[in-house]
């Protein structure tokens, strides 16, 4: 299962890199979100991930990943970016 997730993962993160077609050339704000947003989960995750074990470690020693935490943070943080990131890309055409 763990397998698969990480090939779903890297899947949708690379789809949208190697479209090569007009459309998917095109400048479109909800399509740069959509890029933007895929591309930044993971590592919003990751960073997520780091920061519950930092804060975990000091707060709560020997308790497991806080995923109900950090998912959340890590939605909201690639959303963020990527509202921001197809604002600039949209109006700068």
């Amino acid at each position: 299962m763990r397998v698969i997730s990480i090939i779903v993962s890297v899947l949708l993160v690379a789809t949208p890199c190697l479209a090569g077609t007009g459309e998917a050339t095109a400048s479109n704000y909800w399509q740069e979100f959509d890029i933007t947003f895929w591309q930044t989960l993971p590592f919003a995750t990751l960073f997520g991930y780091f920061i519950d074990r930092q804060l975990s470690t000091l707060m709560f020693p020997g308790s497991a990943v806080h995923w109900q935490a950090v998912l959340p943070f890590a939605v909201a943080v690639s959303a963020g970016n990527a509202l921001i990131n197809a604002h600039k890309k949209v109006d700068n055409k």
